[in-house]
């Protein structure tokens, strides 16, 4: 079936596509719907859509059989979002990576968790720019605090197929696809600033949510400068 795209100006990197990974159950966020959550008086998700759409071809939202999103399903509609759904329920962020790898249109994937409400868009420039020079690699991943941040990260969409096997085969951790494929590991060294930015800050628990409306009053209603 033909996607129907909303009317806008040309992403910024149009062979990149970008996928909020939306398909947690959200326990510590007593079942709330994290992308809906309102901080500020603006969802998280329209928090990142601001610094997305901009950016890149096609935004979808990847999703698991059912969850707490699924309520919010006519507002991603409404915002011209393709829902994803994982082929693997219950595998985790590893599976709705895959299902986004699997309907992306581009040759590039930027995966998101959907509670990064500060996303910084100069920082996934950056990170973007290796896209255009990584013809041997698969993938793109920050690494902060000495762990990777898979879920902030850049894929190839061949890479659809390793996710899967790995998924088959019982392994559901996000290493376990980026030790497996040809992986980019971006550190400070290579992206002054990277640990410095709020882009990390993840909302699992209201006090998160609290601590982060609390930043935005500090700042001024804008993003906050440092991270945590």
């Amino acid at each position: 079936m033909p996607r129907t795209m909303s009317s806008r100006p040309s992403p910024e990197f149009p062979d990149i596509s970008a996928a909020v990974i939306a398909g947690g159950l959200a326990t510590r966020m007593n079942g709330r719907a994290k992308a809906f959550l309102d901080l500020g008086g603006r969802a998280i998700l329209d928090r990142q859509l601001k610094v997305l759409r901009p950016r890149f071809a096609e935004i979808l939202v990847a999703m698991g059989a059912a969850g707490p999103g699924d309520a919010g399903n006519g507002q991603f509609g409404r915002r011209h979002l393709q829902v994803v759904r994982d082929r693997f329920p219950g595998a985790g962020p590893l599976a709705g990576l895959h299902a986004a790898l699997e309907s992306c249109a581009t040759p590039w994937l930027f995966a998101v968790a959907c509670d990064m409400p500060f996303l910084d868009g100069d920082l996934i420039d950056r990170i973007a720019a290796g896209t255009s020079w990584s013809a041997d690699v698969d993938a793109i991943v920050p690494v902060r605090r000495g762990r990777p941040e898979p879920l902030h990260a850049f894929y190839r969409t061949s890479v659809a197929g390793e996710a899967e096997r790995c998924l088959r085969e019982g392994r559901r951790a996000m290493i376990d696809l980026i030790s497996g494929i040809r992986t980019t590991l971006l550190r400070e060294r290579d992206l002054p600033g990277l640990g410095q930015s709020y882009t990390w800050q993840n909302l699992n628990t209201p006090d998160d949510l609290a601590a982060a409306a609390e930043a935005l009053v500090r700042s001024g209603g804008g993003p906050p400068k440092r991270g945590r």
